[in-house]
């Protein structure tokens, strides 16, 4: 439940930010998605599955596996989220210019 309000906002965020830059604001809203939920899917099917059959990572219970997994998944997920925020934060916008104002500004 946390994860769906989560990608909700982050979604809502990168297709406003899209919208202001005149990006595609489906395809960063996309992006943002996938920027929380593609890094929270690694953690839980490929790293930490491999540092608990390393032996780096134990757990008394399986409750204290379920909190620190689902710590380290919202660390891991919004850290990448803010990183793929900030690269579309600096990219330069998009401006559409047409014939005429292309024209016009020639002969200024």
């Amino acid at each position: 439940m946390l994860e769906i309000i989560i990608i909700i906002a982050v979604v809502k965020t990168f297709v406003k930010k899209a919208k202001e830059k005149n990006f595609n604001h489906v395809l960063w809203g996309f992006i943002g998605a996938g920027s929380y939920y593609i890094p929270i899917l690694l953690m839980s099917f490929v790293v930490l599955p491999f540092l608990i059959s390393s032996g780096n990572l134990s757990f008394p219970s399986e409750s204290n596996f379920l909190y620190t997994s689902i710590a380290i998944n919202l660390v891991v997920g919004i850290s990448c989220c803010f990183m793929m925020y900030q690269l579309l934060k600096n990219s330069k916008a998009r401006v559409q210019d047409t014939d005429a104002e292309i024209l016009d500004s020639e002969l200024n």
